[in-house]
């Protein structure tokens, strides 16, 4: 008897610690991960200069508090960095990393996260989320991110690149928002815009050098235009467009440059 009475005793402290442990998993899945964050240092100031993005982060991440840490101190280690909010209507998409770009590690891409959120005059509902939808850039930084339309989704275009031994290379890469997820277009490892060697290259040594500017059409038509010379002296002055057919972006005209 003595026994049994004990072994409740000792079970339900137990079972308390598991009520526990469960509750706060929940609030951690709550979180976005599974896994207890803090917002990356400086990230209440920045936020202080966009409404919309401090509104979105304390919707998406309501418990979340900043790390007391200096840039320094806190270095590659990881955090929720709020990286921007993009209105489209009457919906919200909260794009984060979880490092502060530029202080990762050399030659690693950021990863790019959303939340996505219903937005009712001044109130915002979290809808649903997607980790780590994308890789671009290095040293944490995903590059330039713009909002645009594809067809008839809402979307972005990520421009990412990076410099490896004096070599500078950038690439393009196309998702669209729906049923709350990113859904890639076009190639996995994205659309080639940048190549340029001439600073791994001696002083009047011949280099190539190539560069692109994009802009999407009213059509929905990604357009590239490429210019500059390869280091055999041949020249690139080019348009190659591209045009949404389902959840793939096909050539539709012209030849990009062969890097």
């Amino acid at each position: 008897m003595t026994d049994g009475v004990g072994h409740r005793r000792r079970t339900r402290p137990l079972l308390l610690l598991i009520a526990a442990g469960l509750l706060t998993g929940a609030a951690a899945q709550a979180q976005g991960n599974g896994k207890p964050q803090l917002l990356c240092p400086g990230s209440a100031k920045m936020m202080a200069a966009d409404p919309l993005l401090r509104d979105a982060v304390k919707t998406a991440y309501p418990k979340i508090a900043e790390s007391r840490r200096s840039v320094r101190q806190h270095g590659a280690a990881p955090c929720l960095f709020p990286y921007q909010a993009i209105l489209y209507g009457d919906s919200v998409v909260l794009l984060t990393l979880g490092r502060i770009p530029g202080e990762a590690c050399h030659g690693c891409a950021g990863e790019l996260s959303a939340v996505f959120l219903r937005k009712s005059k001044d109130d915002l509902t979290v809808e649903g989320r997607h980790d780590e939808f994308a890789e671009s850039g290095t040293f944490g930084d995903p590059g330039i991110v713009t909002p645009t339309r594809l067809g008839p989704d809402n979307g972005i275009v990520i421009e990412g690149g990076g410099t490896f031994q004096g070599e500078t290379s950038s690439s393009l890469q196309a998702f669209i928002f729906r049923d709350r997820r990113a859904v890639r277009l076009g190639p996995r490892d994205g659309i080639p815009l940048r190549l340029s060697n001439c600073e791994a290259k001696e002083k009047g040594e011949p280099c190539t050098d190539i560069n692109a500017a994009w802009r999407v059409d009213p059509g929905g038509r990604l357009l590239i235009d490429y210019g500059g010379k390869f280091a055999d002296g041949i020249k690139v002055a080019t348009t190659v467009i591209y045009e949404r057919r389902g959840d793939k972006l096909a050539l539709a005209s012209g030849k990009p440059p062969a890097f």
